[in-house]
């Protein structure tokens, strides 16, 4: 929506899907989460401590091989 210019915030995606901005802004970070640090998530096979809301809470580097490395997501 946002790319489209369909709408012009995070705000406005909040509002016209009635979700708070908060959760709104971590399904947006999603974006910029390594596809592979995703995969193993929703696979179940990260490491046992990590859970997505983990990577929200830390700070996470822009770089994917940084992100991976960081939450030991090996191949």
């Amino acid at each position: 929506m946002l790319e489209t210019e369909e709408l012009a915030s995070l705000s406005d995606i909040a509002k016209q899907e009635n979700i708070s901005i908060s959760y709104a802004a971590k399904i947006y970070r999603l974006n910029f989460i390594s596809p592979k640090i995703i995969e193993v998530i929703i696979n179940g096979t990260q490491p046992r401590d990590l859970k997505l809301t983990d990577i929200f809470a830390k700070k996470c580097p822009e770089i994917w091989q940084e992100q991976e490395e960081k939450f030991c997501i090996v191949d």
